[in-house]
């Protein structure tokens, strides 16, 4: 029978965990999937775009969400364990709606093994400052899919393109993903 303190880390854990998978799928990984470097690089740069980041993975500039290390650990340790933990199977980029959602699955040697994640961006309504970094105020703002929600209760467009990237998924992972 666990402990109340084991109990309480379970939890913490599950949050800490819930949270990086959120800050992963919030980030630019189009392109980048197939290649280790640039999927760190796109992993430090949080929902910043990789072209405010240099070549050496340093942000010129601050995504206002990503990965952040901690005082035990620093960044670099976080995102090899998190890519340790979780093998990024798929992501749907910003589309023409703001929608976008990645796909993630435990990787082996993990108690929960096998087990898929779909996890959707946020809507990134950050205010066109001149020199303001990340966010998709065009898309996500008061006229894109935040007016919508709030006008009408959903964002329709996100709503079909989510749609329709579950069903690509479903088509095009059927054999690997049986639970699909």
């Amino acid at each position: 029978m666990p402990t109340s303190n084991e109990q309480v880390f379970s939890t913490i854990s599950a949050w800490l965990d819930s949270a990086q998978v959120q800050i992963a799928s919030e980030s630019y990984l189009q392109g980048v999937l197939a290649k280790p470097r640039e999927l760190r690089v796109s992993l430090l740069a949080g929902n910043t775009p990789s072209a405010y980041v240099d070549a050496t993975g340093q942000q010129i500039g601050e995504g206002s969400i990503r990965l952040v290390g901690s005082a035990d650990e620093n960044l670099g340790q976080q995102i090899d364990r998190f890519l340790d933990k979780y093998e990024i199977i798929d992501q749907h980029a910003n589309d023409s709606s703001g929608f976008s959602a990645t796909l993630l699955r435990t990787r082996s040697g993990e108690p929960d093994a096998g087990r898929y994640v779909l996890a959707f961006r946020s809507t990134e309504a950050k205010n066109p400052i001149p020199g303001a970094l990340g966010g998709d105020f065009d898309r996500d703002g008061y006229y894109g899919a935040d007016g919508e929600i709030q006008k009408y209760g959903y964002a329709f467009g996100q709503l079909l393109a989510m749609q329709r990237y579950w069903q690509r998924l479903q088509d095009g992972y059927k054999d690997a993903v049986p639970s699909l």
